[in-house]
């Protein structure tokens, strides 16, 4: 009988943890409470921070140079292709958002896709022309779309300390 409850209790837990993989540091899911970026872009307009917040997200990029950063896009910008399309939208018209890896202490693999969530801190940052030029050659953007970049601009950026993606993807090697 114990056998039996014990086999239950462990198919339970496995089936309630939706999340193929964590990468980062782990971090609890709210219930009910995780941040849409429609909500993150319209607190954004009355605070200089949402800390320790969860966000919840399409992926809409990756870094195709180490898997170090990753893009957000809200519901309303499946029209956009990728983040050369919001290089040079203002944190006021922002679709997506973007995701550093604080310290750089965790990659992603560069062909995760779908739905995550991250665990981090939301601020309005000033990136350079040269920081907007990087991200986009970063992103795998055209020459030309690098070279229509204006600067400096403010977004909404996130500094994740974790994130879960709900599935399986490629493997990515740990930082050393």
């Amino acid at each position: 009988m114990f056998k039996a409850i014990l086999v239950c209790l462990v198919f339970v837990m496995a089936a309630s943890n939706s999340y193929a993989k964590t990468y980062g540091e782990d971090f609890m899911m709210p219930r009910g409470g995780e941040y849409s970026l429609t909500r993150v872009f319209d607190e954004m307009k009355n605070k200089k921070k949402l800390k320790e917040i969860v966000v919840a997200g399409e992926l809409s990029s990756v870094c195709q140079m180490k898997g170090c950063w990753v893009s957000l896009k809200t519901p309303a910008s499946k029209v956009l292709t990728n983040t050369c399309d919001e290089a040079g939208l203002s944190a006021e018209s922002q679709k997506e958002m973007r995701v550093m890896f604080k310290g750089h202490k965790f990659n992603v693999p560069k062909d995760l896709k779908g739905d995550v969530f991250v665990m981090g801190t939301v601020k309005k940052k000033k990136l350079s022309k040269y920081q907007l030029k990087h991200l986009l050659k970063d992103g795998g953007c055209s020459e030309e779309q690098i070279k229509s970049v204006k600067g400096p601009i403010y977004k909404y950026q996130m500094e994740a300390t974790g994130l879960k993606s709900t599935k399986a993807s490629g493997e990515v090697s740990k930082k050393s």
